[in-house]
């Protein structure tokens, strides 16, 4: 049922000069049909993966999702999703919480050797992203003042920290407050974004087992730039 009500939505065919976007989604050992992954209702989870490909699709002749199998499935194989690459490598993070969703955009980012600009799945855009981006080395949505939601989850998971990359050790002190929301993320500068997602990786592979979510990764990011 929940499929036949996101057909009726009407695919809009490519159109557009080639650029690379790429999207990416991993379904963290969910059940991909019934969990909303954030939302109020898993429909509109997909609603929102459907419009956000098509708008893409709209503009760009190059597309590429980077999923895991169950993702393929269900972007690919139910709901035929116009991408023109799939690129299916996120199994490798089922071992982590699910709640570590950022993994899957940061292990999409390493996977692209290329200048890129990832996009979101609640990103719709409207027309072309500005040209004059292409050749800019860190392309991020916007930059943040950390209010008290990212202290709070930082608060709450301080305590279950034992390794702080040096990195990290400003926002820490509670000197530096700055992060980029990383809803549309990528640039020209390859050698910087591996850097940062294997800093990224490290981070987490070196802390240990607690739930949190990922938006440090958009307070590491911001930290990395200052100082690699």
């Amino acid at each position: 049922q929940l499929f036949t009500h996101i057909y009726q939505l009407k695919l809009i065919p490519p159109t557009g000069k080639k650029m690379k976007i790429i999207q990416s989604f991993w379904t963290g050992n969910k059940n991909s049909l019934t969990d909303s992954y954030g939302w109020l209702l898993p429909i509109f989870n997909y609603l929102s993966w459907i419009i956000s490909c098509n708008q893409l699709r709209r503009y760009y002749d190059d597309v590429t999702l980077v999923t895991d199998s169950q993702g393929y499935d269900v972007l690919i194989n139910k709901l035929h999703l116009p991408y023109t690459d799939v690129i299916v490598s996120l199994d490798c993070l089922n071992h982590y919480n699910p709640n570590l969703w950022a993994l899957a955009k940061i292990k999409a980012y390493q996977s692209i050797k290329e200048p890129f600009i990832h996009v979101d799945g609640d990103v719709f855009i409207w027309t072309k992203i500005d040209e004059s981006l292409r050749d800019h080395e860190l392309i991020v949505q916007n930059e943040e003042t950390t209010t008290d939601y990212y202290g709070k989850m930082w608060r709450d998971i301080r305590h279950a920290i034992s390794y702080m990359p040096e990195e990290m050790k400003r926002y820490d002190l509670h000197i530096d407050n700055k992060a980029y929301n990383m809803g549309i993320f990528g640039g020209t500068d390859i050698d910087f974004i591996q850097r940062y997602t294997y800093k990224a990786f490290d981070f987490v592979d070196k802390k240990q087992t607690i739930s949190y979510t990922m938006r440090t990764g958009e307070l590491l990011i911001a930290s990395v730039r200052i100082t690699i």
